[in-house]
């Protein structure tokens, strides 16, 4: 286990007892009246992060912590089950502050020119049916973005099969080239081994691309639809 020895940024090696900066597959704690700001973009996959006082992402810059699992939980202890609490988490004591993860705050969220990315990762030695995960046990968790005038929005025409270019039911503010999103299904997914009938292998319609262009109601995408997606109250938002 890889414990904090003090505040400071994570990748400081003073930051860590034994002053090294936390390695693919190590445990990690952030402990009590920590608080630590995640300054890396990384590739290197993190085994787990137990939050028992802050973990905050810096929003001066863009960051990526690929982990298997984030449990925010006070006390010094803490299982790798993301399933559940653990039933012996510790009481805070009175006026102690709750164990944050905090990316981008109410105030200060992450800007339009950076972006902090968590990707949960399967891990050789967690439990499947529970992992990858975060799990916040009597803490707290804040994400917050750059304002969005909406996060989903209608069709404004039916988007058929092949084409590169959907039609939004109005403008949006916001959202930029480069964004994810999804175009929701219009049906259910056929039934495996309907005669004449090609079915979706991953069981829905919905589809996720990348917007390429915006221009008023219009958006480019990075690849043609495979499905037809009716414009009569579907939405278009971020995955």
């Amino acid at each position: 286990m890889v414990r904090s020895a003090r505040s400071g940024p994570w990748s400081a090696p003073a930051t860590w007892e034994g002053g090294k900066v936390p390695a693919a597959g190590s445990r990690v704690q952030v402990r009590q009246e920590h608080s630590v700001t995640y300054d890396l973009r990384s590739d290197q996959v993190i085994r787990s992060v137990h939050v028992a006082g802050t973990l905050r992402f810096a929003n001066d810059r863009d960051t990526r912590l690929d982990v298997g699992l984030i449990k925010i939980q006070p006390g010094d202890d803490a299982s790798e089950d993301g399933f559940d609490c653990d039933a012996h988490a510790a009481e805070l004591a009175p006026g102690q502050p709750r164990p944050v993860l905090e990316v981008g705050t109410s105030d200060r969220p992450i800007d339009t020119t950076h972006t902090a990315l968590i990707r949960l990762t399967q891990v050789k030695g967690l439990d499947k049916q529970s992992c990858p995960a975060i799990v916040c046990c009597g803490g707290r968790m804040d994400f917050h973005g750059a304002p969005l005038s909406r996060t989903w929005v209608k069709l404004g025409a039916t988007a058929k099969k092949g084409d590169s270019v959907i039609t939004l039911s109005e403008s949006v503010s916001g959202w930029r080239v480069g964004d994810r999103i999804i175009v929701t299904a219009t049906r259910m997914s056929p039934m495996a081994g309907t005669p004449g009938v090609i079915t979706d292998p991953k069981g829905t319609t919905t589809e996720e691309r990348s917007i390429q262009g915006i221009d008023g109601t219009k958006l480019t995408l990075s690849a043609p639809l495979e499905f037809d997606h009716l414009g009569n109250g579907l939405r278009v938002g971020a995955p």
